[in-house]
């Protein structure tokens, strides 16, 4: 649940397979910043339970918000002329949205 790191990973995922010469790269669901895994592995419903809190406080802050958190993925799609659909965990104030964002080849 790294948001900056995870990103960087797709980045260097997209310059890998355009390295290879493929032009469109599909992440799966809330790739960023991490897909909520603890939830089916815990009592993810309990939540006055201070561990939940903490993980869901954690969440909300490594998600994705799509004006700002993007640049460097819009750029290396861009630079490797390579189109991308990113899977992100969106963060709308205190809401967090399953989105899948699309981004051309043109970084757009």
């Amino acid at each position: 649940m790294d948001r900056e790191a995870t990103l960087r990973k797709a980045c260097t995922w997209i310059e890998k397979a355009a390295g290879e010469g493929v032009g469109l790269v599909c992440f799966g669901e809330t790739f960023a910043p991490a897909y909520p895994v603890w939830t089916c592995r815990t009592n993810g419903a309990s939540f006055d339970d201070p561990d939940q809190k903490r993980a869901h406080a954690l969440y909300l802050d490594q998600s994705v918000e799509i004006a700002s958190h993007l640049d460097g993925v819009l750029e290396c799609a861009a630079d490797n002329k390579c189109a991308v659909v990113l899977g992100v965990a969106e963060r709308d104030g205190h809401t967090i949205y399953c989105s899948r964002v699309m981004i051309s080849a043109q970084g757009e």
